[in-house]
């Protein structure tokens, strides 16, 4: 019976993680053949994440894919989460640009802050949670990977090779931090704000001074803070019992 029930939650966060990446790649390429940003993404983000809301309400799962209190964080053995904040702000390392109308920029924000909430809940709470019934090290490996993996779908959006190919690089180690993160504190509120706060930033980018040079140290960068936390993160914060129960 637990087998099954494994396997269900295997296939069911496998078939949201395809249904989110074909519904923003088309909404993706809407954007790009309009040319306002966020126009398609932003409607499908707020509709997708208010089902997902509804599947999780349904299940009565809140608890158990990670949305407690913030309360009792160790915020000292995390040293208050200032890693994360430092990533945050990689976009702006260059002078913050207003690249887009007041709308548009509103529209990108809404937009990722949605991409954040969905993305964390599929990878951190529906992917990671089934896979850690079988073994907490693979679900954390293939939870990471995935997650940097997914982002060569920004490829069919007509995004750059190369480029896309180092964000495939750190948003796998981000993905390990984040992942990280969730099993040693069962908290994914943190991770979904810095994952919509990242990417909304992204729209105040100084693209013009943003040289190939300057996006591989900020790859390095982005790659080599986010693995060092989560180093920190397994030595520091002790381990949670997994409670297979409460699903």
């Amino acid at each position: 019976m637990k087998e099954k029930k494994k396997m269900r939650d295997d296939n069911f966060a496998i078939m949201w993680i395809i249904i989110y990446c074909v519904t923003f790649t088309i909404g993706q390429n809407l954007n790009n053949a309009t040319g306002i940003t966020g126009v398609a993404t932003a409607p499908l983000g707020i509709v997708l994440g208010l089902i997902l809301c509804f599947v999780i309400s349904k299940q009565k799962r809140w608890k158990y894919y990670g949305f407690t209190s913030l309360k009792d964080l160790s915020y000292a053995k995390l040293l208050f989460l200032l890693p994360m904040i430092a990533l945050m702000s990689t976009n702006l390392l260059l002078g913050p640009v207003m690249n887009t109308s007041v709308g548009e920029t509103l529209l990108h924000i809404a937009a990722m802050m949605c991409v954040g909430f969905i993305e964390e809940v599929l990878f951190r709470g529906f992917l990671l949670k089934a896979m850690m019934k079988n073994n907490v090290t693979t679900a954390i490996i293939v939870s990471s990977v995935t997650f940097g993996l997914g982002h060569i779908v920004n490829l069919l959006s007509g995004a750059e090779l190369l480029p896309t190919l180092m964000q495939l690089v750190y948003a796998v180690a981000i993905g390990f931090m984040l992942t990280i993160f969730v099993v040693r504190t069962n908290k994914i509120i943190p991770c979904i704000l810095f994952h919509g706060i990242f990417n909304s930033l992204s729209i105040f980018a100084n693209h013009a001074e943003n040289t190939m040079t300057i996006r591989l140290i900020t790859a390095l960068g982005l790659t080599v803070i986010s693995t060092g936390y989560s180093i920190y993160m397994l030595k520091k914060l002790p381990k949670l019992e997994f409670d297979e129960n409460n699903c």
